[in-house]
């Protein structure tokens, strides 16, 4: 895990110096080739931490350390490795999208109501994997047409959308199971606007999270999967697609913050 920044930093290292490589004919495109290696290397670098610090987790408690000391020490680790990585993802995209349009990874015309059809497409398909039926997902405008778009980085606000409507659909669905009504009720998002702001809104009938569990949300160390603070497990064979590693909450907040 530890020696992946080291191998990315001695690929940066390996391109040529920024006179030498002019000197020598290299083009911007040659450094956008060792950017898009480096983002393949680091697509499943939050998997690999996550896991790092479960089993940092588990030796910790194993040696008597107390729990909420280990879980705000992970917590706060994870958060500055994220924020990091948000950043040098950004600035990353940024290089390469511009070779193929000019305003980079801002979408100044960004509309929430078809990102949040996008993702809710999406987020349907991969629960239909798991499920037999799933909620419909309604997506209701307040506000002016002329304030419907706003400046934004649409694939970060696809992202959280996708994520925060697999745990609804998830929610839903499960619930609906143990339930005896015919009919699964649907989740609504509701788009509204000003001059000033745009705000998402997401309704479900999945049950909530036990208010005893509510001040743990927003901790890697949490899952909504089984609704319990210890929950997040190493073991590869209870994720899905619909549940992960329990960093979701928070690295959606990350990315909220920062769009």
């Amino acid at each position: 895990m530890w020696d992946t920044p080291l191998r990315a930093a001695r690929l940066v290292r390996s391109f040529l110096e920024v006179v030498a490589a002019a000197e020598r004919g290299a083009s911007p495109q040659d450094f956008a080739t060792v950017i898009r290696d480096l983002k393949e290397r680091h697509k499943h670098q939050v998997k690999r931490i996550t896991m790092g610090m479960l089993q940092l987790k588990r030796l910790k408690l194993a040696r008597g350390e107390s729990e909420s000391e280990v879980v705000d020490y992970i917590d706060s680790f994870i958060d500055r490795f994220v924020l990091s990585r948000i950043g040098i993802e950004a600035l990353n995209s940024q290089y390469l999208e511009l070779f193929t349009t000019s305003k980079g990874i801002v979408d100044p015309l960004c509309d929430p109501c078809e990102v949040a059809k996008q993702a809710a497409s999406h987020a349907r398909r991969v629960a239909l994997e798991h499920f037999e039926e799933v909620p419909q997902v309604e997506i209701t405008f307040f506000g002016s047409s002329a304030d419907r778009t706003i400046p934004l980085v649409s694939p970060y606000l696809s992202y959280i959308l996708t994520e925060l409507l697999k745990n609804s659909i998830r929610a839903v669905s499960e619930q609906h199971l143990t339930s005896q009504s015919k009919e699964i009720p649907p989740i609504v998002i509701r788009v509204a606007s000003d001059e000033s702001q745009v705000v998402l809104d997401i309704f479900d009938k999945g049950g909530g999270i036990p208010f005893e569990h509510q001040p743990h949300i927003w901790s890697y160390m949490y899952s909504t999967k089984k609704g319990s603070p210890d929950s997040v497990s190493i073991d590869d064979e209870k994720r899905t697609p619909l549940a992960g590693f329990g960093v979701g909450l928070p690295l959606l907040r990350k990315y909220a913050k920062r769009s």
